[in-house]
């Protein structure tokens, strides 16, 4: 049988060179590469994240992440709206708009990336 881990790291490390290439200097290690394959293979195609916590010497725990769709290019305003819902509603910690604020998100605007994989912890 074929090994498909070692494709994987092929395929995204290719993804991620290509991506790269008109960014000078920007080059990504071994390590980020396996962080970047890792991510987008957990997270995007499986939908969860282990999470491995030294305090139980390689217990491996298995969160599900919930997925949510944001169309900034139609919708920013109403997407940075629920993004900010979201983030008050799991921290208590934040104002509404404090997150995105309106008008945040403009046409000339290429990519927005919001990633918040865990909200527990201290403010």
């Amino acid at each position: 049988l074929p090994d498909l881990r070692e494709e994987s790291i092929v395929e995204v490390t290719v993804y991620f060179a290509d991506r790269d290439r008109d960014i000078p200097n920007r080059r990504r290690s071994m390590p980020q590469q396996r962080f970047d394959m890792g991510y987008v293979n957990n997270v995007h195609h499986d939908h969860r994240l282990a999470a491995m916590d030294a305090r139980y010497h390689g217990v491996e725990e298995t969160l599900r992440l919930e997925r949510f769709s944001w169309d900034f290019t139609n919708a920013a305003d109403k997407s940075c709206e629920e993004i900010d819902q979201y983030a008050c509603l799991y921290t208590h910690a934040f104002e509404p708009g404090e997150i995105m604020p309106k008008g945040c998100i403009t046409p000339s605007c290429q990519v927005c990336l919001v990633s918040a994989v865990d909200f527990r912890g201290s403010w």
